[in-house]
């Protein structure tokens, strides 16, 4: 009984420790983005008044990129915690692909930075997405034999 009520304790501390530095980085995200949130406000609605030079200038554009990351890695999570840990597992009995798991990381990551690249930076990404899609045509077609010999 004694050894059970000590596995307990431990386990109650560790969870306690993890869900604590997770609610901390919250909170510190989230303090961070009001602050940004409200200086970029204030020089809204008081104009040349309060005028922020340098890189305190630019906190509108930094708040909306720092918003779209905190989307993608919830998302992230998301799957990771419901779509890989739960749901595949249930489905087919085995677990969940490494290989899986980056691409659909990499696939949220991916879609995050080209909407912050083209609607908030104001960039052309089409010659970016076109030869990245030839590269990859072409490894594909470079590794098909390799990949059906490996099959």
């Amino acid at each position: 009984m004694h050894e059970r009520k000590r596995r307990h304790r431990k386990l109650f501390w560790l969870f306690w420790l993890f869900w604590l530095f997770w609610l901390f980085w919250l909170f510190g995200v989230l303090a961070l983005l009001l602050l940004m949130l409200a200086a970029d406000l204030l020089q809204d609605r008081f104009g040349d008044a309060v005028a922020l030079s340098g890189p305190a200038g630019c906190t509108g554009t930094v708040t909306k990129v720092l918003l779209y990351a905190a989307v993608a890695f919830l998302l992230d999570q998301g799957l990771r915690n419901f779509v890989w840990d739960v749901a595949y597992p249930r489905l087919t009995g085995t677990a969940a692909p490494g290989v899986l798991q980056g691409a659909g990381s990499a696939v949220i990551y991916t879609i995050a930075t080209l909407v912050v690249l083209t609607s908030i930076l104001k960039l052309d990404t089409g010659a970016v997405l076109i030869s990245t899609g030839l590269v990859a045509g072409v490894l594909g077609v470079a590794m098909q034999n390799t990949i059906s010999v490996t099959v």
